[in-house]
């Protein structure tokens, strides 16, 4: 059976058939005599073994490890290539030789937040999250694709700034931002793109980077609801929750009010998100109501921009009026 039906017309295996590397070595001649094993390989192995060189020395063979000079194999090489053997992975946006510009750790850490929000952000910037394209190179899941939206792979970018959702999320936040696409190469250079930008698109720069950095962090725990214990995700909901986090942040730094949290209805998130009013790229919105000078109950992203950074200086002005009682009291 073995001759025939099973492994098909491959020969027979005999003690002709070479057993060792040198036996279809001619180091004379430097050239592989593949004749012996032409039935066992493809053609494509017989062009690859022939394309190895053949030493002509007298030596013995023996094992090297090509990621030490010594050639001698260590845990710490070992790691290293196994590390980078798994960032290789298709990639639309980023390559695992892209470098993160030095200035947006000095912004990261300066931004007025929680540590734990300044953290995360470093934490995206590094690529430390386990999105699915993350879990889909280690192979801890099928498939790489947006369990949210279905329509592509979700990386950082996508889960952050590119999915359906997340963009009704900028827009209609704090922030007031309309992500252009075509624009996002990598999460580090939009934010580092933005916060360049931030003089000249809101008067309140540092207010901006908070409200951005909040809105990252709040973004990556409503999608971790949404796929871990199959929440639908509610828009109205998740931009209440960012202006929540950033009134409790501001409660806890001493100021004594916090911004009122603005109340959002679901249908004017859909018509404004699906009829946008007119902005430039990476701009911050301009409802309306607002344009055309009607009275609303609701703060505009200006409004509320502004009385954050009133409320942050207040805060600072309170910490160092206590530091400074404190001293005096020690002395």
């Amino acid at each position: 059976m073995l001759n025939g039906r099973i492994l098909g017309d491959v020969g027979r295996i005999g003690e002709n058939i070479p057993q060792t590397v040198d036996e279809i070595m001619n180091k004379d001649t430097g050239v592989w005599q593949l004749d012996g094993i032409s039935n066992w390989i493809s053609e494509t192995e017989q062009k690859a073994i022939q394309s190895i060189p053949i030493h002509d020395g007298a030596e013995q063979d023996k094992r090297v490890w090509p990621k030490e000079k010594s050639g001698i194999y260590s845990v710490k090489s070992g790691y290293a290539s196994k590390k980078w053997d798994l960032r290789q992975g298709p990639s639309d946006r980023a390559s695992s030789s892209h470098q993160v510009d030095r200035r947006l750790w000095k912004e990261i850490w300066h931004i007025k937040a929680p540590s734990k929000v300044k953290v995360f952000m470093w934490r995206l910037c590094r690529r430390a999250l386990a999105t699915n394209e993350e879990l889909w190179k280690r192979k801890c899941i099928a498939e790489p694709v947006c369990v949210l939206c279905g329509e592509d792979v979700e990386t950082i970018e996508h889960m952050l700034l590119l999915c359906s959702w997340t963009r009704k999320v900028w827009w209609q936040g704090c922030c007031g931002l309309k992500i252009c696409c075509d624009r996002i190469r990598t999460l580090d250079q939009w934010l580092m793109e933005i916060f360049k930008e931030s003089a000249r698109i809101s008067r309140e720069p540092e207010v901006l980077k908070t409200h951005i950095a909040f809105t990252c962090w709040t973004i990556w725990k409503a999608r971790c609801q949404a796929v871990f214990e199959h929440k639908a995700i509610n828009v109205d909901q998740v931009v209440h929750w960012i202006i929540s986090a950033v009134n409790e942040f501001v409660m806890i730094q001493g100021t004594k009010r916090a911004p009122a949290v603005s109340s959002k209805r679901e249908d004017a998130i859909n018509d404004s998100f699906s009829n946008p009013s007119r902005v430039y790229a990476n701009s911050p919105r301009v409802s309306p109501a607002h344009a055309q000078g009607t009275s609303d109950d609701r703060q505009s992203p200006r409004q509320s921009e502004q009385q954050l950074s009133s409320d942050i200086r207040a805060s600072e002005k309170v910490n160092t009026e206590a530091s400074l009682n404190a001293t005096f009291l020690e002395m």
